[in-house]
């Protein structure tokens, strides 16, 4: 399963985020048997929510500190004291926040090959993407526009969505490379969480460079 194993605190939870992951795989496979590979990826970057396992095994970033992908040619500096996780799910990497909750505020980088579209056509598709296929979790998109970041284009979106009683709030932003690589940078965290970490999330954006 590529949402995250996690264990979140009470059956009840467990039921929620089960049945998240049941729909989440579902849009995904519906996505990847009719070639649209850009809306199951975006799909699960918000997957990844905020409900990852603690673990405390992995030393945490000191201040200043630059993470630097070879492979996908870009570098970005995450916040001092959260954790680095390379691989997990879908996703290139993931940046999680320290926390002595059962919930973890994170971000996570996905990106893939769009060079049929232009940065504005897959941020659309992307929007309607997530209206469409979503219904069973209630997504409300709450703001969008538009940003550069040292000197490229980019776009951004804000959502909130819940599974039965728990709620989640996250935060996109969508930035083209010129091979027409698209890159997609997730913030999630429950609405109550939120506002601890997206000033974390809007420095880290502002680090972020191809190379």
């Amino acid at each position: 399963m590529w949402l995250r194993n996690t264990l979140v605190g009470g059956e009840r939870k467990n039921t929620a985020i089960n049945h998240y992951a049941q729909v989440c795989k579902r849009v995904f496979m519906f996505q990847v048997l009719n070639n649209s590979m850009n809306k199951a990826l975006v799909v699960a970057s918000l997957c990844l929510v905020a409900v990852v396992m603690l673990s405390g095994c992995v030393e945490p970033v000191e201040e200043g500190a630059l993470y630097k992908n070879d492979i996908y040619g870009f570098s970005v500096e995450p916040p001092a004291g959260w954790t680095i996780e390379e691989g997990a799910s879908m996703a290139i990497v993931e940046f999680v926040a320290p926390t002595d909750i059962d919930t973890q505020n994170n971000i996570n980088i996905v990106a893939e090959n769009a060079e049929w579209y232009t940065l504005d056509e897959y941020f659309q598709a992307t929007k309607q993407s997530m209206q469409t296929f979503f219904p069973e979790i209630d997504y409300k998109l709450i703001d969008e526009g538009s940003l550069t970041i040292n000197g490229v284009d980019a776009r951004y979106m804000g959502s909130e969505w819940g599974i039965e009683d728990y709620q989640f709030k996250t935060k996109q932003i969508i930035i083209m490379q010129e091979d027409g690589t698209a890159f997609v940078i997730t913030y999630s965290a429950l609405p109550n969480t939120y506002r601890y970490n997206i000033v974390e999330f809007d420095r880290l954006v502002s680090t972020f460079r191809f190379t």
